[in-house]
């Protein structure tokens, strides 16, 4: 076997990288609501070496352009260094209101969706916190917070949580539900 098709096999064994200039699709927390497209997209206008290809907020994933050696400085890379990176830069340059984790395994059409009603949330701060009180609950494949609805939208996997837990999740946060 030839050094250049070792070295490539060792790689591949690694999960290095070697790329300049790449696509990658994560999903992107912090779109709660549509309006939140745009802001997303202002936020990485001070994030030169990463552009947005598209975002489909169905699923909450966006697909970005990166140049890789300005965000790690090297050609070859572990997918968690860039993932972590990108992160910590997103999260930075949104002032803490996105951010980026690798895609969910399950999809937002094999989900459970369930419908929360809300009590006085109308305000989008009070929304984003709705949002927030759910999303990085074990099993949220996606949420969004309708503000003019006045309700949160959660899909789930059922097999590791349900609406019980996701409503406690809520109520923990001082979030106001209606009384069953």
């Amino acid at each position: 076997m030839s050094r250049c098709l070792q070295l490539l096999f060792l790689f591949a064994l690694v999960g290095i990288v070697n790329a300049e200039e790449i696509e990658r699709t994560y999903h992107l927390q912090g779109l709660f609501d549509r309006d939140r497209i745009p802001e997303f997209r202002d936020a990485l206008t001070n994030l030169p070496p990463v552009k947005v290809k598209s975002i489909d907020y169905a699923s909450a994933e966006v697909t970005l352009q990166i140049t890789v050696l300005e965000i790690l400085n090297k050609k070859r890379f572990k997918e968690e260094q860039l993932l972590k990176n990108l992160s910590q830069r997103i999260r930075s340059a949104s002032k803490g209101n996105f951010d980026i984790q690798p895609r969910k395994q399950l999809s937002i059409q094999e989900a459970e969706h369930i419908r929360i009603p809300l009590i006085g949330h109308d305000c989008r701060g009070c929304s984003f916190g709705a949002y927030r009180a759910v999303y990085k609950e074990p099993g949220v494949i996606r949420a969004t917070c309708a503000l003019r609805e006045g309700h949160v939208k959660v899909w789930i996997d059922p097999k590791i949580t349900n609406r019980k837990k996701l409503e406690a999740a809520m109520t923990k946060k001082k979030i106001k539900l209606p009384e069953n």
